[in-house]
């Protein structure tokens, strides 16, 4: 809705929740950690960016030998805005966590059976690549992953 005022024909727009803001800005900071990390990154190397399921951050993976040394310095590059990273290693992959909330501990990954439908209908490897990536994280800590019926949140299926 917009509201035009004609005392001095100014137009106000409706406001932005700040969460949509943040949002926004995480987006626009993973953009820029993709084309940092593929200019830094060499051909030995592998990396894998997953955003949280709430938009508000997400996870850097990096598989190398100077791993960690690489999320420092793409915090100090790129990300600086964000508290500095405290990275992990996993099944001999390095990780950090870049955001604005710590990412809840959920203990399924559910996605509606639509959005499933549109993902599959989805011709991007990168986008299969990382949802896989993050069912499989899922079920290597035993929790299940499930596609769920858009109305009740009832599982249909387990990925």
């Amino acid at each position: 809705m917009f509201v035009f005022s004609t005392e001095a024909s100014t137009m106000y727009l409706p406001g932005r929740d700040r969460r949509t803001e943040l949002q926004e800005i995480i987006l626009r900071k993973l953009q820029d950690a993709r084309r940092w990390v593929n200019k830094e990154l060499d051909q030995t190397e592998q990396y894998h960016i997953v955003p949280t399921i709430d938009g508000l951050g997400f996870r850097v993976g990096i598989r190398s030998i100077r791993a960690k040394e690489l999320l420092i310095k793409l915090h100090a590059e790129v990300l600086s805005s964000f508290n500095p990273p405290e990275p992990w290693l996993e099944d001999h992959e390095w990780s950090a966590w870049f955001g604005y909330a710590e990412p809840f501990p959920y203990t399924s990954f559910r996605v509606t059976f639509s959005d499933f439908i549109n993902f599959q209908a989805e011709n991007s490897p990168l986008l299969r690549a990382e949802v896989a990536k993050v069912v499989a994280d899922m079920k290597s800590h035993g929790q299940p992953a499930f596609v769920v019926d858009d109305d009740s949140g009832i599982p249909i299926f387990e990925l």
